[in-house]
C-alpha cells in the first residue's frame, strides 16, 4: 500500500460505541557517564508508535529498514517495514552523519494525525477511517519500538475485531501505553509512550453536493460529483455567504443516507470522503477561492 507523510489533520466526531484495549509494560534503564547500559533489553525499548495491518504479521519481532527517502526529513531516512502491507504512525529518533541526534515524526497517508506530543513523555493521538463495504473484519495494532541504540522494530499484536457497523455511530477506540525508568546521577526518572487510535467505520460515500448560499438563504449555486470527479478546488458564485456540503453514502444493506456540513465564508477549505478499493476511507480538500 502506498505510504507517504501526513501532515496533521483534526477530526472531530461524536460516536456511540467505544471498545478499548489496553497494553502497558515497565521496563529500566540506566545512564553510565559515557555509556548505557540496559538492565533487561527486553522491556527497555521504548514504545514510540503503531503499525496498523490487516493480517497478523507472525513473527515475534519484525525490523524496520533505514532507507533513504529525499525530502522526507533532515537526513533525507525513513525506517521502513518492507513486505508488510499496512498503515505506520510513529515517532523515531535518528542519527545525522554528524552524529547529532533528532526526532521526526510519520503518519501514513491514510491515517489522521490529531495530536503528536514530543518531550519527556511521548503521545500520538490520531484515527482511521473505513469502508463499511470493505473485505476484511479485523485489524492488528502492532506496537513499534525503538531499542536503545537506535534500531526499530514492530512486536506483533492481537487481532480486534472490528464488525460492520456502519455510519457516525459507531466506533473502535483502541490505546498502546507504556511506562519505562531510567537511572540518572542516582535518580530514577520515569517516562511514558501512549498512542491512541480511533477507527470510524462509514458507509461508501457515492456522491457530493455542493450548495452556495446567500445571506438570505437562497441557493446561487449547487453541483453534484461523483467521488472520483471531486475538484482540488472550487470558486464561489459572487454573494456566497456560506456552503452547504450534502454527503450521499450507501451501506452495506443497500440503505442509503446523507451527512451535512456548513463551511462559512471565513473557511478557505472543505472536505468530502473517498473510500478506496482497499476498504480505507480518506479527505479529500477541497480549496475554497470566495469571491
Amino acid at each position: 500500500m502506498k505510504r507517504k507523510k501526513n501532515r496533521i489533520g483534526i477530526i472531530v466526531i461524536v460516536c456511540v460505541l467505544v471498545v478499548s484495549f489496553v497494553l502497558g509494560v515497565t521496563g529500566a534503564v540506566t545512564f553510565a557517564k559515557d555509556r548505557v547500559k540496559v538492565d533487561d533489553a527486553a522491556i527497555s525499548d521504548r514504545l514510540i508508535g503503531v503499525y496498523i495491518t490487516t493480517k497478523d504479521p507472525k513473527d515475534e519481532k519484525i525490523y524496520a529498514k533505514l532507507v533513504n527517502y529525499p525530502g522526507e526529513n533532515a537526513e533525507g531516512k525513513r525506517y521502513v517495514f518492507e513486505g508488510i502491507d499496512g498503515w505506520a504512525f510513529y515517532h523515531a529518533e535518528y542519527k545525522s552523519e554528524r552524529g547529532l541526534s533528532y526526532g521526526e515524526s510519520y503518519v501514513d497517508d491514510y491515517i489522521f494525525a490529531e495530536h503528536i506530543g514530543v518531550g519527556s513523555n511521548l503521545e500520538l493521538k490520531g484515527s482511521i477511517y473505513l469502508s463499511a463495504d470493505r473485505d476484511f473484519d479485523m485489524l492488528y495494532f502492532n506496537p513499534i519500538f525503538q531499542t536503545p541504540n537506535g534500531e526499530v522494530y514492530l512486536s506483533p499484536a492481537w487481532g480486534e475485531y472490528i464488525g460492520y457497523n456502519s455510519s457516525w455511530t459507531s466506533s473502535l477506540k483502541t490505546s498502546l501505553n507504556r511506562d519505562y525508568t531510567i537511572t540518572e546521577d542516582g535518580k530514577k526518572k520515569t517516562f511514558n509512550t501512549s498512542v491512541d487510535m480511533d477507527i470510524y467505520i462509514l458507509d461508501t460515500p457515492i456522491s457530493t453536493s455542493i450548495i452556495q448560499f446567500d445571506k438570505d438563504g437562497n441557493v446561487l449555486d449547487k453541483d453534484e460529483y461523483k467521488q472520483d470527479k471531486l475538484p482540488s478546488s472550487i470558486s464561489t458564485a459572487k454573494g456566497t455567504e456560506y456552503i452547504i456540503v450534502e454527503n450521499y453514502m450507501k451501506s452495506k444493506d443497500g440503505k442509503e443516507s446523507i451527512s451535512r456540513d456548513m463551511v462559512q465564508n471565513d473557511n478557505n477549505s472543505l472536505y468530502a470522503f473517498i473510500c478506496l478499493d482497499n476498504g480505507i476511507c480518506t479527505k479529500k480538500s477541497i480549496k475554497v477561492e470566495w469571491k
